[in-house]
């Protein structure tokens, strides 16, 4: 028996959805027992406020990784909670448990009916500033017809419409956005399209998901023993099975094109898990779980396909080999174990998050890629990218708490993150062309651990904040760039510059500043360009090297520190203020020159200024009244 829409309700009709309450509730009218339940929750904005949600007293399973948010405009998020089994007939009452606080949410539901229990074959989410339209999602081909839901917040003044092959079942209007819920017109096997259509562009988190019937095969599991597939070919097929579990023995598929399609769960408690050989392929699994032991993953072409969960926890997660790839994963994480990926070509993209808690997390090999990533994170472990053409693109937050970021070898980079921090770790960045490239991040941070960029064409650019406390920051070796950055801080570490070509250039940033640290750029051609304000609070600012330039800068201040400037080609230009109290401004070497300088104010309070070496000048200086020059 095929599954069919059998009723839909919604929580809030109107204009106006739920807020300042700690729950609300709505009668959902069914007729008949039905197989499965669906509700989609929508809240304006990106947090989750949900506690709970319950069917006719049924606690409904929060689907992992069915969550689509949309974070920038008129932010707003789509959970989705399920049950496939254990409903009661007739009307029943749904509860949304939440956040007591002023935030709009708003939720809608669907029953179904089937032939036995159903489950989620899969789902898909859409998110962030786009149109809206069909989208594919795959059942399984099961034998039997899947059917298709989805469910949209949208920043239009309308709530999104259905589809060619879809029927709307409940929307609401909230003034600057909306939310709608539809079905698939017709059952079907295979991938198939359900959703909206709406050509223009606008804030957008929703899901769409494929509803199945559960096959005969619920669990595939062994205790104390071992289950082995071996050979060419070695296949598990479209398995709708809830469980592919082994608890004190082993699972292993060894051989050529070892592959492993649409489980709901693999798990390896106190054992092993070994797939190995060529063209070694995870693909549409829900959860993949080692407890106590360990996955192995070894040979060319390892990949995992759509994965919603991997995770290890006081075990081992190997993939080895070439060409490792992870894709769509939602969630990646060792709490106390490793997580180890290497060999030649290994990415990771549109992952949700990849995490460590307590143990390692390991990337080696060539061409090492992790890309749309919504969040890198450990927490007292260490996460390592190591080998040529490392790179970050596109992710949300990289995060260290009490460990280790390690990226090493050839065009290590980071692309288009919003944040970069650490708290009492080390961030390392090493080899040639190690980059932070075109990076809106809210903050580059480092607050009693080390941020660390060293070898040839070290970069950072278009940063907002690049801020350390207690700590260390350093780029170092040829070519050492910063961009167009908004501020530099330091509280009480260090932040050095070393190496040829060390240049902070075009710098709009209100701050670069250091309090009880120092600032030391060494090397040719130090430069600092089009700089706002240049500020020492009981730290030291020293420029060493040939060619040493402060171009265009509005202020250079030190309060209860040193300013030095040494060596060959000193020169300040066209700088508004250059000022001292209890402290030291030093410029020594050849050349040493305030040249075309129209600054306001060169002023000292209980300070000195020193200006020596051949050439020393101060040319077409301006002075406001009252101001002196002390020497």
């Amino acid at each position: 028996m095929a599954v069919a829409h059998s009723s839909a309700s919604e929580s809030h009709t109107g204009s106006t959805g739920s807020t300042n309450q700690a729950s609300f509730s709505w009668t959902h009218t069914q007729t008949g027992t039905p197989k499965g339940v669906l509700v989609f929750v929508h809240t304006i904005q990106t947090s989750n406020l949900i506690t709970s949600v319950t069917y006719g007293g049924v606690t409904l399973t929060r689907v992992a990784g069915a969550v689509a948010i949309d974070t920038a405009g008129e932010p707003g998020r789509t959970d989705f909670f399920f049950a496939g089994s254990g409903l009661s007939s007739g009307n029943q009452t749904v509860t949304v448990t939440r956040t007591n606080n002023s935030t709009i949410m708003y939720a809608s539901a669907a029953t179904v009916t089937a032939g036995a229990d159903v489950n989620v074959a899969n789902f898909e989410i859409r998110e962030e500033n786009q149109s809206i339209t069909e989208v594919n999602v795959d059942d399984g081909s099961s034998g039997i017809d899947g059917l298709r839901y989805a469910a949209a917040y949208f920043g239009l003044n309308a709530p999104a419409q259905a589809g060619e092959h879809s029927s709307l079942l409940t929307s609401i209007d909230l003034g600057f956005y909306g939310n709608s819920m539809v079905v698939e017109i017709t059952a079907g096997q295979g991938s198939r399209p359900v959703g909206f259509s709406q050509r223009d562009s606008d804030d957008l988190a929703a899901v769409f998901v494929a509803i199945g019937e559960v096959s005969e095969a619920y669990n595939f599991q062994i205790t104390a023993g071992s289950f082995s597939f071996s050979g060419n070919d070695a296949t598990l097929t479209k398995t709708t099975i809830a469980a592919l579990l082994a608890e004190a023995g082993s699972f292993a598929v060894s051989g050529n094109a070892a592959e492993l399609f649409a489980n709901r769960e693999i798990g390896a408690e106190a054992t092993a898990f070994v797939l190995s050989g060529n063209a070694a392929t995870l693909r549409k699994s829900y959860s993949l779980a080692a407890d106590v032991g360990a996955f192995a993953f070894s040979g060319n072409a390892v990949e995992f396909f759509v994965s919603k969960q991997i995770s290890a926890e006081t075990g081992s997660f190997i993939a080895t080999g070439n060409a490792a790839e992870f894709f769509h994963s939602y969630r990646l994480g060792a709490e106390s174990g490793s997580f180890v990926v290497t060999g030649n070509d290994i990415s990771f993209s549109n992952s949700k998050v990849i995490e460590t808690e307590n143990g390692n997390y390991s990337i080696v090999g060539n061409t090492v890629a992790a890309t749309k990533g919504w969040q890198l994170t450990g927490e007292t472990g260490n996460f390592a990218f190591s080998g040529k053409s490392v790179t970050l693109t596109a992710g949300r937050n990289i995060l260290a708490s009490a460990g280790n970021f390690v990226f090493s070898g050839n065009n290590a980079q980071t692309n288009h993150h919003y944040q970069l921090s650490i708290a009492t770790v080390s961030f390392a960045l090493t080899g040639k062309d190690a980059t932070l490239q075109k990076t809106s991040a809210a903050s580059l941070d480092a607050q009693v651990g080390v941020y660390a960029a060293s070898f040839n064409n070290a970069e950072i650019q278009r940063s907002y904040v690049i801020s350390v406390d207690k700590g260390d920051y350093a780029v170092a070796s040829n070519d050492g760039l910063l961009l167009a950055g908004r501020a530099l801080s330091i509280n009480s570490g260090t932040f050095a510059f070393t190496g040829n070509t060390v240049l902070l250039e075009a710098i709009k940033n209100a701050v670069l500043y250091a309090d009880k640290a120092g600032y030391v750029f060494s090397g040719k051609n130090a430069l600092l360009e089009a700089n706002k304000n240049v500020t020492l609070d009981a730290g030291t600012f020293a420029l060493s090297g040939n060619s040493i330039n402060i171009s265009k800068g509005y202020q250079v201040l030190v309060t209860t520190g040193n300013y030095a400037v040494t060596n060959n080609t000193i020169g300040f230009n066209y700088n508004h203020i250059l000022s001292l109290s209890n402290g030291e401004f030093a410029l020594t070497g050849e050349d040493a020159s305030l040249a075309y300088f129209a600054g306001y104010s060169i002023d000292a309070a209980a300070g000195a200024f020193t200006l020596s070496g051949n050439e020393a000048a101060l040319s077409r200086t301006r002075f406001k009244r009252k101001q002196v020059l002390i020497f």
